[in-house]
């Protein structure tokens, strides 16, 4: 929980400068971009081994392996069935 009000702490200072105008114009942009392509990111990732160990797919591991292909095959069908028309 403490990593989501270090995230929020810093999208209010990309406010805060902002607003101050005593820094250039882009680190309002520069800080918000830094907590959105950088920090969430990171956040996330680091979660993923918690999340791991407490799914238990039992006899069912092919079901997200193959959820990319399901939706590849049944997004073409539907596309293909489409441009015909």
């Amino acid at each position: 929980m403490s990593n989501f009000i270090v995230i929020f702490l810093c999208m209010l200072a990309g406010i805060f400068c902002k607003k101050l105008r005593h820094f250039p114009a882009q680190t309002s942009q520069v800080l918000n971009s830094f907590v959105i392509y950088l920090s969430l990111p990171a956040l996330i990732l680091s979660q993923v081994p918690n999340l791991l160990t407490t799914i238990n797919f039992q006899g069912l591991w092919w079901l997200p392996i193959s959820m990319a292909w399901l939706t590849f095959v049944f997004s073409f069908l539907s596309f293909n069935l489409i441009g015909k028309k």
